[in-house]
């Protein structure tokens, strides 16, 4: 990446939030918003495969939620893995539509 592209990803009033979850000192667990025309995107929920079903994720997803609810936005959107489906779902996320990826 260039440069200019982490200096706005770290600038004060960035759209971008970045958190990790950590246990004893080891980061386990981390997570992504992006904030922007009144819309949130939650990014990058990702936990260590070693540290998988013991709800740090659903916990990083619980923060995220409670930090959206402070800034008042109305309309939270992700992209979900097979993995984490069900846990969307479960907090309340509903299937919209479908991404396909191709590459050359």
């Amino acid at each position: 990446r260039r440069s200019s592209d982490l200096e706005k990803a770290y600038a004060n009033k960035s759209p971008y939030r970045f958190y990790i979850g950590a246990i004893d000192g080891k980061v386990v667990t981390t997570g992504i918003l992006v904030f922007h025309a009144n819309v949130v995107g939650i990014y990058f929920i990702v936990t260590l495969p070693e540290e998988r079903r013991r709800c740090y994720a659903s916990d990083m997803m619980n923060f995220l939620l409670n930090a959206i609810k402070e800034d008042n936005d109305k309309l939270v959107v992700l992209q979900a893995s097979e993995e984490g489906k069900k846990m969307y779902e479960k907090i309340g996320f509903t299937h919209v539509c479908e991404f396909q990826e191709f590459s050359l």
